[in-house]
C-alpha cells in the first residue's frame, strides 16, 4: 500500500482517560493490484511515531484495510497492522 500523511488528529478513547492520537492518510491505494481507497486513518504507534512523520509524508507499507469510520472526521477505512513500512524521499 501507499499512503501519504495529511493530518494528525486525536480522538476520544472511551476506556481511558486520554484521548488516542490517530494519523489521518490521503492518495491512500493499494498496489497489488491497483485500487484507489482515497482517505484512510490508523493509530499512531510507536512504530510510526519512530519514523517522525510530517504532513506530506508518503509512505509504503503493508497492511489490511477495514470499512472503519474515524470518529467525527469523514475518514471511511482503518488501516491496520501496518509493517514494513517505508518512508519515501
Amino acid at each position: 500500500m501507499k499512503a501519504t500523511v495529511k493530518e494528525f488528529a486525536t480522538v476520544p478513547n472511551h476506556f481511558s482517560d486520554n484521548d488516542d492520537e490517530v494519523v489521518i492518510y490521503e492518495a491512500v491505494a493499494i498496489t497489488e493490484p491497483e485500487t484507489e481507497l482515497g482517505t484512510a486513518w490508523s493509530s499512531y504507534s510507536a512504530t510510526l511515531k519512530k519514523l517522525e512523520l510530517n504532513i506530506g509524508d508518503t509512505l509504503t507499507f503493508e497492511a489490511k484495510v477495514i470499512a472503519k469510520k474515524l470518529t467525527k472526521h469523514p475518514v471511511p477505512y482503518k488501516i491496520n497492522n501496518p509493517a514494513k513500512i517505508q518512508k519515501e524521499g
